[in-house]
Formats: structure tokens, C-alpha cells, sequence
């Protein structure tokens, strides 16, 4: 008997370490990659009706994660680094 689409299916094994006992698995079905096709159509529609353009997004790029953190200074860095391995 058919299952409903999107309900998981199982199946029951007998191994023999469990003497007897069973175990339930999961089947697996094949992968689908439809969801690809609906994600790069949406993407391309609100890249269409942005208002700056596909061009001027294209152009804008996000600051670099670093610039969040200090950045110490190299010679002290380097100080505490080696006194470190020499104590």
C-alpha cells in the first residue's frame, strides 16, 4: 500500500545481534533538487524589481569580518609571545 507524499516510510529488520529483536529503519528516498530551480527564480525576479538594480548590487560588497575585532599591536604581540616559550 502506497504511502501519502511526505510521509516518512519504515521498515522493520530482524539482525543477529539482537538475537531475535528488531530494529526499525528509515527508507530513504532519492534526493530532488527542485527546489534549486524555485530558489534562483525568485532570486533573479527580486534582483529584476530591485530598485538600485542588478547592476549596483552586483557592485556592493559587505565589510570585511575582521573589522569587528582589535587588532593589537605587533611588537607587543611578538613580545608577549616569545616570553611566553622563554619562561
Amino acid at each position: 500500500m502506497p504511502k501519502q507524499k511526505g510521509t516518512p516510510e519504515f521498515t522493520s529488520a530482524f539482525p543477529k545481534y539482537k538475537k531475535g529483536g528488531y530494529i526499525v529503519r528509515k527508507i530513504l528516498t532519492e534526493s530532488t533538487y527542485n527546489y534549486v530551480d524555485r530558489l534562483f527564480n525568485a532570486l533573479v525576479s527580486r534582483l529584476i524589481s530591485h530598485e538600485d538594480g542588478p547592476e549596483q548590487l552586483a557592485m556592493k560588497s559587505p565589510p570585511p569580518l575582521c573589522i569587528n575585532f582589535d587588532k593589537p599591536n605587533k611588537e607587543i604581540a611578538i613580545e608577549e609571545h616569545t616570553s611566553r616559550f622563554n619562561s
